[in-house]
């Protein structure tokens, strides 16, 4: 007879982030619909939107799979979205600009999904406990 193969079992919380994940990435596909036109704007929304968007997809595909590359794809560029989104927020806010103060309210609308889901991205999957599974 074989060996036996050995399951991973995937734990509860991996699999409602990954679900999380998923949901998420309808959310900003919803998003480039609702906003979608010709205009320079919107081509820039569906980019700021769609790439999150399909790395996200790809990678809620990872973890319900249980594979290695799905953790670094959901916390790097988490990160690189939380240090763009704070990036954006600062510029918006310290500007002496009229014309670019006007656009906070826009900003705050596309970054704080972005916070309140990338930032328990990064903490669940870059605890030690998480790390070794």
């Amino acid at each position: 007879m074989g060996g036996t193969v050995v399951e991973k079992k995937r734990s509860a919380e991996v699999t409602v982030l990954g679900i999380c994940m998923v949901l998420f990435s309808f959310f900003l596909i919803y998003q480039i619909l609702k906003y979608s036109s010709r205009s320079a704007l919107s081509v820039c929304l569906a980019a700021y939107w769609g790439i999150p968007s399909l790395i996200y997809l790809i990678s809620a595909y990872g973890i319900f799979k249980l594979k290695k590359w799905a953790k670094p794809l959901a916390i790097y560029p988490s990160m690189l979205i939380v240090t763009f989104c704070s990036f954006l927020m600062f510029l918006v806010y310290t500007s002496k600009n009229t014309a670019i103060k006007c656009w906070a309210g826009f900003v705050w609308s596309m970054t704080i999904p972005f916070f309140v889901f990338c930032i328990p991205v990064i903490y669940f999957f870059a605890r030690p406990k998480v790390k070794d599974k």
